[in-house]
């Protein structure tokens, strides 16, 4: 069994969780702030909170720009705009 292997697919399910994780809630605030001050600053925060997400993951874990995307970029937008589209319509 090849354990570097293993330790890098916990990796990516690590950083694909934290990205939704902090998603769902972005999504929640951006739904509060499009309501009050129109979608541009809620659109503006989910961004913003996307890119410290990806400034902190490559600090942290030296990774390049190709792996964020994979495991981190795509994730959180789908479960951001998930998140506010399903806390619109409840």
């Amino acid at each position: 069994m090849d354990f570097q292997k293993m330790d890098e697919q916990k990796e990516k399910v690590l950083m694909s969780g934290l990205h939704a994780l902090i998603a769902i809630p972005v999504g929640w605030l951006s739904l509060l702030l499009g309501q009050a001050y129109g979608k541009e600053p809620a659109i503006a925060l989910g961004i913003l909170i996307l890119l410290f997400l990806g400034y902190l993951t490559q600090k942290l874990r030296k990774k390049d720009v190709k792996w964020w995307l994979a495991n981190g970029l795509f994730i959180y937008l789908f479960a951001w705009v998930a998140s506010w589209i399903y806390f619109a319509n409840v």
